[in-house]
């Protein structure tokens, strides 16, 4: 079961010696144009704009989206850099202090007053929704900034992060003041990902969970995943 993104690190560190069946449980990328940037990239990117606007000014409040569980590295590395505690709901501390991972649960606050780093649903991280979060806390801010990080944000024009990374061109939008950027940041395997890892590993089968609603779904992700085995 494909649970976190095959990069290259996992190709490299894993040695499979008996037949593996490969469980693909996010299969919704598997298409070229789904070709996510490393995950470090994305995370640089929102810790350099969140930075840019907190310097321009100190008032300005972070938002960053997430779903019941995931993208914990963008916030975390945005409040780290800030310096800043992260404020999330009673339900998604409960959540996330499951997780065994101090660094980020030392962080976590409920009281939304100590923390310029707040933690929203994915469907809050739009202007609506951030222009009702920001009055909640006018008091305090007058300015926001959101990100959506999300592979449906994937763009195909390109450019370089600092690190040499590849990455698409995040153009942020604007509204009333309020900043809001997508980036294609991803917990799932994007197609090359998935390419490299079977091809690596060369499952004896590979087994898809999702979208397979329909048989021509299916037999067009099996047409992919046999090309792939047979180089």
């Amino acid at each position: 079961r494909a649970c976190v993104r095959a990069c290259v690190c996992v190709c490299e560190c894993v040695c499979v010696c008996v037949p593996c069946h490969c469980d693909i449980t996010h299969c919704r990328y598997l298409d070229p144009k789904y070709d996510f940037p490393p995950q470090d990239a994305c995370v640089e990117f929102a810790v350099r704009k969140a930075k840019e606007a907190v310097s321009t000014n100190p008032n300005t409040l972070i938002v960053s989206g997430t779903y019941s569980i995931g993208k914990e590295k963008v916030f975390l590395a945005v409040a780290e850099a800030l310096k800043s505690k992260v404020a999330v709901s009673a339900k998604k501390k409960a959540i996330l202090g499951q997780l065994d991972w101090p660094e980020l649960t030392g962080r976590l606050t409920t009281n939304w007053c100590e923390a310029q780093v707040h933690v929203l649903p994915m469907m809050q991280i739009s202007f609506k929704g951030m222009a009702e979060h920001l009055k909640q806390n006018a008091s305090q801010y007058d300015c926001i900034v959101g990100f959506r990080p999300t592979g449906w944000t994937q763009s195909n024009k390109s450019t370089v992060s600092s690190n040499g990374s590849a990455m698409p061109e995040i153009l942020p939008s604007f509204r009333d003041g309020m900043i809001l950027y997508g980036i294609p940041y991803s917990e799932h395997s994007s197609y090359s990902e998935l390419k490299r890892f079977i091809q690596h590993f060369r499952p004896h089968t590979v087994q898809p969970t999702v979208n397979v609603g329909t048989a021509e779904a299916r037999d067009s992700m099996q047409r992919i995943f046999n090309r792939w085995l047979s180089r």
